[in-house]
Parts: structure tokens; C-alpha cells; sequence
């Protein structure tokens, strides 16, 4: 377990960047910023909350691929099911340190900052399953793409966005939990084959 541990960087990669998730969510909560968009609604209000999960997604996939190759393919230890739970505590305490957040500070909109994780983590996951480490640039690309072409107006996001709709949208939260579900199925199938 501690050569786990070690080999994935938890605490010199992983646990930074939960500090840095914290401290991001304390200092950002609730402040928008007006972003350029190419969608005819024009700019875009976003909360720079949006862009606090990517770091620690980030963090994930790095410590992800901080692998020792073939003592891991031959381990007799379920390695893949090792990092599954490295990805499900982050992705529990993401959501834990935003409904805390929102509870403390009355901030109530920070309390999707775990829905957003979780989202982007599962897209993370599903793109390392089909590009390996190059994935760590998807989640940065989708919050990009909600940025510019993700808005109909400047509060109005389109559904497919996820993470710019409010905590209490249902569909948000079912395709975060949907796309996080396929990226930990897309993880367990290809542990063994992504370096």
C-alpha cells in the first residue's frame, strides 16, 4: 500500500492540490466574471468557480499516470481497483468541501463545485481510456467550450454545459453522475493497458 502510495504521488501531487481546490473555493464562492463568447447571446457571466475542479482533476490524471509499468501488471494486487478508490475519495471530498463551503458561507451556488468535479473527472477518465495521458487536456477543453459557445445569453447556459447550471438543475447533476460512472467503468477496463 505505501509503494501505491508513493508511485501515484498522493502526497506530493494529490493531496497540494486538494489544499489548492480549498483555498479556490474559500477565495472564489460566488464572484463572476464577464468572458468573451462567439455565441450570438454574446458575453458570458460565469462564476469563476468553473474553473476551481481543474487543478485537481489535473492532479488525478497526473497521479494516475505515475505508474511503475510492470510491477503493476504483475501484481497480484487489484491495482486498478486501488486507483478506482483514489479517484471515488477525491471525487467525495471535492463534493464535501463544497457543501461545506456553501453551508458556511451561505454561498449556496459553490455547493456544485462536487458535481463539477465529479463531471470532469469522468470525462478525464473517459478520454484516458481511448488517448491515455494526453486526457488531462479534456476537462480544460469542455470548460473552454462552455465558456465560448456555451451560453445563449449571459445567463442563460445551454443544457448540455453542465457546469455553469445552478446546484438544484437534476439534469446536471444525472450527466455528471452519468459521465463519472462511465469514466470509472472506462478506468477499471483499460488499468492494466494505459501507462
Amino acid at each position: 500500500m505505501i509503494w501505491w502510495l508513493k508511485a501515484r504521488k498522493v502526497h506530493s501531487v494529490l493531496l497540494p492540490a486538494l489544499a489548492c481546490f480549498i483555498v479556490l473555493a474559500l477565495i472564489l464562492q460566488d464572484t463572476v466574471a464577464v468572458l468573451p463568447s462567439v455565441t450570438p447571446g454574446g458575453s458570458a457571466h460565469a462564476r469563476l468557480i468553473l474553473f476551481v475542479p481543474i487543478p485537481l482533476v489535473a492532479a488525478i490524471s497526473m497521479s494516475l499516470d505515475a505508474r511503475v509499468l510492470a510491477p503493476e501488471i504483475s501484481s497480484m494486487r487489484l491495482v486498478g481497483l486501488m486507483d478506482v478508490g483514489l479517484v471515488l475519495i477525491a471525487a467525495l471530498l471535492s463534493i464535501s468541501v463544497g457543501a461545506a463551503v456553501s453551508i458556511l458561507f451561505d454561498a449556496p451556488e459553490v455547493a456544485a463545485i462536487g458535481r463539477n468535479t465529479s463531471f470532469l473527472v469522468g470525462l478525464m477518465l473517459c478520454a484516458r481510456a481511448m488517448v491515455g495521458a494526453p486526457a488531462v487536456m479534456a476537462p480544460t477543453a469542455w470548460v473552454l467550450a462552455v465558456l465560448f459557445i456555451g451560453f445563449r445569453s449571459p445567463y442563460n447556459p445551454y443544457y448540455w454545459t453542465v457546469l455553469p447550471e445552478s446546484v438544484a438543475a437534476i439534469h446536471a447533476s444525472i450527466i455528471a453522475v452519468l459521465v463519472f460512472i462511465a469514466g470509472i467503468i472506462a478506468s477499471l477496463c483499460t488499468s492494466r493497458s494505459h501507462p
